[in-house]
């Protein structure tokens, strides 16, 4: 009989990317009867899964920072979101239509939409990116994206000409959409320690407007609001004080702009094209988006709902719903709110609200968890806010746990000796479900401090459920002092340091691994960090391995520097490296390649002999004899990482007899094991 071993699933942080864990130590459906507590599901329809790959029913769509109105058709309405891109609504947000060209980031600066050509817009994903045919397809700018201080923040139209403000507070214009630039004033740039103002990217902003009376704006986040009056050449300050860059907006010669004010927002404003400003009003709350209405009232977005001048902040509930960063009005009065899992709309006037997002969906999903002991349930992340969705009939649906506030999911484990516990990794928590995931609690290895570190690897003892690994980053955003490995036995409420033998570096304890005949054994595997959110620079340091538990580690040698994921399926465990597929036969002494890589090997998940691995290098590759023999099992599934992704997510379902593979940009896809 095969034991079941915890599910260990990696995915990349919105904050820290990083790469996917993904696989199953036997596969959920091992034999062994599910716990007479495992949810009631609904019976597996016949048709889910087939002998190709099956797109999954998608997930709500989420992270919607940004709304823009076009000024020459108030029913349409652009929608941008760092992860799942850009939509756009011809009839004032009641349905959707994604565009499948646009460029996916953690980092985006202000969308801009021409004053009267429809199919012309610009976005920022750090690089320009600019479409003339209504997003179907974009295109980069000509302006060069070479570093970090070259990011594009800040976009506006004048006219035809097109205007860009960088990072680093230079001012460009382009007299041919974008094809060609020049360089011309400077503004300060936004303080680096100054907190994001519009979603959650973490750049501070510093954005561009433009005034019927002809006056460029640019709003620098910590510094200030400045205005030109010679198209760009030269900027004078208009406003000195801790402004939100992307809490700005303009409407004809009104303007609005806020400035930080502890736990408050005070609200400036200007009704002469920017060249003098007095303060408006002072809001509870920081807020994340502004917008003018045409009769110059003002509405606002705060974290948890919505200011609307006159009337005060209206607190907004869905499922799910959260971060509320985006409010526009639509010509016929409604009011559009973009937030974690969509848009909200009301055509009352803010009295009420529900969900506006048909055919929105969210493709941002880097892993796919099935529980080894309960069939049915299903969890899925994504690498941007959404977080972690849950499914309660075998993936055929999905719903985002309320109180689940996180923002990207790094790792999910399944504890295998308490099934109802569910562990995860987000941002710089760790997280913990006793009920199957329906409700959770975060918890701070470093104590009660206002933030903690980055975590990808985590693991969770076979028969005794207190006892947690969880490995970190020492590197990038959130970077611990070095990666380290953290230990509790009382199930996450105390955590102390451990790993003597371990190496000195800043890369990332990535994968985890309780050998299952001997708990006392464990394996680490380490992987690249490296610097700000894209951890550019960095590489694996190799294997390690325990015999007392994780407290004294050796250096296995496997000729490969980085380690994604381990499984393990009678008694051969198998990893999924930059050298390809590695299995073991002896606890994790000594390793073969089975399966070399192509472009480096990124998942790989097995049930008892079947093994399946993913390579973008080879696509889908199947083994039905515990990794002997290989054939190709791509079929119709497109196995590709945009230069963001370096991860996507694997599970075979035992339950189901189901492969289920998460493909950031695509989605879920299903395939049956036998046709």
């Amino acid at each position: 009989m095969t034991r079941v071993l915890p599910l260990l699933l990696t995915g990349l942080g919105c904050t820290s990317p990083q790469h996917a864990k993904i696989g199953t130590d036997s596969g959920p459906a091992s034999g062994l009867p599910p716990p007479s507590d495992c949810p009631a599901v609904p019976v597996l329809s016949d048709e889910v899964g087939s002998a190709d790959w099956t797109p999954a029913q998608p997930m709500p769509a989420g992270d919607i920072e940004q709304l823009r109105r076009f000024s020459g058709d108030g029913e349409l309405i652009w929608a941008a979101s760092a992860q799942n891109g850009l939509w756009h609504s011809e009839d004032g947000g009641r349905h959707w239509t994604e565009s499948r060209g646009t460029p996916r980031s953690h980092n985006y600066g202000q969308m801009a939409l021409h004053g009267t050509d429809p199919d012309t817009l610009v976005y920022s994903s750090d690089q320009g990116w600019i479409s003339r045919d209504g997003g179907e397809h974009f295109a980069p700018f000509g302006l060069d994206w070479t570093h970090v201080e070259s990011s594009v923040r800040g976009l506006v139209f004048v006219g035809d000409q097109l205007f860009a403000a960088q990072l680093d507070g230079q001012v460009q214009r382009s007299d041919d959409f974008g094809a060609s630039w020049e360089a011309v004033g400077r503004v300060p740039p936004p303080l680096s320690s100054a907190p994001p103002s519009a979603g959650h990217d973490e750049k501070a902003d510093l954005w561009l407007g433009v005034t019927d009376s002809g006056a460029i704006l640019a709003t620098s986040t910590g510094y200030g609001l400045y205005r030109s009056t010679d198209g760009g050449e030269t900027f004078d300050t208009a406003l000195s004080d801790h402004v939100l860059g992307g809490v700005f907006a303009v409407s004809g010669d009104h303007a609005v702009v806020g400035a930080s004010r502890d736990d408050q927002t005070l609200l400036y404003t200007s009704t002469d094209g920017g060249e003098s400003w007095a303060e408006h009003t002072t809001v509870d709350g920081i807020l994340r988006g502004i917008w003018i209405d045409d009769n110059g009232d003002l509405m606002g977005t705060v974290a948890d709902g919505l200011w609307i001048e006159g009337t005060g902040l209206v607190s907004l509930s869905g499922p799910g719903w959260g971060s509320f960063d985006a409010v526009v009005r639509t010509e016929a009065g409604d009011i559009l709110v973009g937030h974690r899992l969509g848009i909200a709309g009301s055509a009352d006037g803010g009295t009420s609200f529900a969900s506006w997002s048909t055919d929105m969906v969210d493709r941002d999903l880097i892993n796919v968890t099935v529980h080894p002991q309960c069939p049915g349930v299903v969890f899925s992340g994504t690498q941007c806010r959404s977080g972690l969705y849950r499914s309660m009939d075998h993936g055929q649906t999905f719903a985002r746990p309320d109180n689940a506030d996180m923002h990207y999911v790094m790792t999910t484990v399944v504890s295998p000796s308490a099934p109802q516990q569910i562990w995860n990794a987000s941002d710089d928590v760790l997280w913990k479900s006793s009920d199957f995931g329906e409700t959770w609690t975060s918890i701070n290895p470093l104590g009660t401090g206002p933030r903690g570190v980055h975590f990808h690897g985590l693991a969770v003892h076979p028969t005794e459920p207190e006892r947690v690994l969880a490995g970190s980053v020492g590197s990038g955003d959130y970077a611990d002092e070095q990666a380290k490995l953290y230990a509790s036995d009382d199930g996450g409420q105390t955590w102390a340091v451990t790993g003597d033998g371990l190496p000195d570096t800043e890369e990332s304890f990535h994968a985890l691994h309780f050998v299952v005949d001997d708990p006392d054994i464990v394996l680490l595997g380490t992987f690249p960090a490296g610097e700000g959110v894209t951890h550019a620079g960095g590489t694996g340091v190799g294997m390690f391995r325990s015999t007392d538990g994780a407290e004294t580690w050796t250096e296995v040698d496997v000729n490969t520097s980085d380690v994604q994921i381990f499984a393990e399926c009678g008694g051969q465990i198998y990893a999924a490296t930059g050298a390809g597929v590695l299995r073991s036969g002896d606890q994790g002494v000594s390793w073969d390649v089975v399966l070399p890589a192509g472009e480096g090997t990124k998942a790989v998940a097995c049930h008892d002999n079947t093994v399946v691995a993913i390579d973008p290098g080879w696509g889908v590759q199947r083994s039905d004899d515990g990794g002997e023999h290989w054939t190709d099992w791509t079929g119709t599934l497109r196995v590709e990482l945009s230069e963001i992704h370096n991860q996507l997510g694997l599970q075979v379902d035992g339950h189901s007899g189901r492969v289920i593979v998460a493909l950031p940009g695509q989605g879920l896809a299903m395939r049956s094991l036998v046709p």
